[in-house]
């Protein structure tokens, strides 16, 4: 069976929030307090969807810029709860359909701690392309700082406004 997206509902941040902080994730993914999600659940400029696998919730993503006048779009989020099973690579092949697609996105964006090799070599797969490394932009809860690539990805074809 094929994953799924739908929106996230209130019922579904407790899984959220616990993946988010989960051992898989923790290391590459700031962790958002649920309020912070509850947020953005209400945001008209976010898409904060549910993978579904078999029924099952098996992951999130986060997309901002939904309503972006230069029709980028950033995907912030997307957390898997078993990486290494191709999940997720299914679930950004639906996530950019839908912001290509759905959205119009002409650009979509992304940034990725270095450390991250399996994202890194996940995005590359999917036509990202590194475009610089934002220095020191992440601040860690020992007070550290990493640096984090910026990728991105234009729409296949693009179409002039």
């Amino acid at each position: 069976m094929k994953p799924a997206l739908r929106p996230t509902e209130e019922a579904d941040l407790d899984f959220v929030v616990a993946l988010e902080a989960g051992p898989e994730a923790a290391p590459f993914v700031k962790a958002w307090p649920v309020a912070r999600h509850r947020t953005a659940l209400g945001d008209p400029d976010i898409a904060h969807l549910l993978i579904v696998d078999g029924g099952e919730p098996a992951g999130f993503v986060i997309l901002a810029g939904v309503d972006d006048p230069d029709d980028n779009i950033e995907l912030r989020r997307v957390v898997v709860a078993h990486p290494g099973r191709g999940l997720g690579r299914a679930a950004l092949t639906l996530v950019l359909d839908h912001a290509f697609d759905q959205l119009a996105a002409h650009r979509v964006w992304l940034d990725v701690k270095p450390a991250n090799a399996r994202a890194r070599h996940l995005y590359r797969s999917l036509g990202f392309v590194e475009e610089g490394i934002l220095h020191d932009a992440l601040r860690t809860a020992d007070g550290r700082y990493e640096s984090l690539i910026l990728m991105a990805k234009l729409a296949p074809n693009p179409t002039p406004p």
